[in-house]
């Protein structure tokens, strides 16, 4: 699916104008993707058919949703209020339409079963066929609900979002989604310890030699020989950050050296070390150092 389909295909569906979009490659065998739509007038009347496919997608409130119909192959199904925080589900291989006659603030997140199925086999668990959560069913998930906030300032900024911290969000979704709503029970697993001195050392490698663009969990997973989760479980616990984090501060390190030892433009620091433009730069730098980039230099003589 190429990027802002989902984003594309749920606005018109929805009849939201410009909704926030995040379409990001997850899995060689499948795609995550988010939308966030929000629509603050009262009676938005039928939405729907959606899409036919083989995934589901949860409906994720961050505005108490209360007043819809909902029907499934033309079957009416019985609605339930859903407070803020909670979230819905549908199964995308059937026909689902809606009348909404409430305002919506809503985060959609796509969950393509080829996921699913690819990630519990990479774990070596047992397969996932469905997701045992009905339709109209309201599921009040703390974990849900916090990767999914996780995921805003990327969707309010979907250009700057990094791909290796977005694959991070995306696996632990995934993974929670086939071991608690999944159709068999997954075994449980042994907890895992620290990278090998071997490992750490080729993951930050391999992250300082791609730090003007964008490495992923899957490359960082596959140089260490580690299934994806089983890497950023053991590289936090190795180091006290996320692979994500950690290369943010490696970029912002490598960004003070370079603003005092040269005169290279801000715009140039920002390409060369791997941030969408100059003012995301301008942001992370001051997050992380309580100062611009522009203050940081002139201050040291740079």
């Amino acid at each position: 699916m190429r990027a802002g389909s989902l984003g594309e295909r749920m606005g018109r569906v929805m009849r939201v104008e410009r909704p926030q979009g995040l379409d990001l490659q997850l899995l060689k065998k499948g795609e995550f993707s988010a939308v966030r739509m929000t629509n603050l007038a009262p009676n938005h009347g039928f939405v729907g058919p959606l899409p036919r496919e083989d995934a589901f997608l949860l409906s994720l409130q961050f505005r108490e949703f209360t007043a819809h119909d909902l029907w499934v192959e033309t079957r009416s199904v019985k609605t339930q209020p859903s407070p803020v925080g909670t979230f819905t589900s549908v199964d995308l291989r059937t026909e689902v339409q809606a009348y909404i006659r409430d305002p919506f603030d809503s985060l959609h997140l796509y969950i393509q079963q080829n996921a699913l199925r690819a990630l519990v086999e990479e774990e070596g668990l047992q397969n996932v066929d469905e997701l045992r959560v009905g339709a109209g069913v309201v599921v009040n998930d703390p974990v849900v609900r916090n990767l999914g906030a996780a995921l805003l300032p990327a969707l309010a900024e979907p250009q700057a979002a990094a791909a290796l911290f977005v694959e991070h969000v995306a696996i632990a979704l995934h993974l929670h989604l086939a071991q608690k709503y999944g159709s068999s029970e997954l075994p449980a697993r042994p907890v895992r310890g620290t990278l090998a001195p071997w490992q750490e050392r080729r993951a930050k490698e391999f992250m300082l030699a791609s730090m003007g663009g964008d490495a992923t969990l899957t490359e960082l997973a596959r140089e260490c020989g580690l299934s994806r989760s089983h890497f950023a479980r053991a590289f936090k616990a190795t180091t006290g950050l996320s692979p994500h984090r950690w290369l943010q501060a490696r970029r912002v390190e490598r960004a003070r050296d370079m603003l005092i030892a040269s005169s290279i433009p801000l715009g140039e620091i920002a390409r060369q070390l791997g941030f969408a433009d100059q003012s995301h730069f301008t942001r992370v730098f001051r997050r992380s150092l309580g100062e611009t980039p522009r203050a940081w230099r002139r201050t040291r003589g740079g």
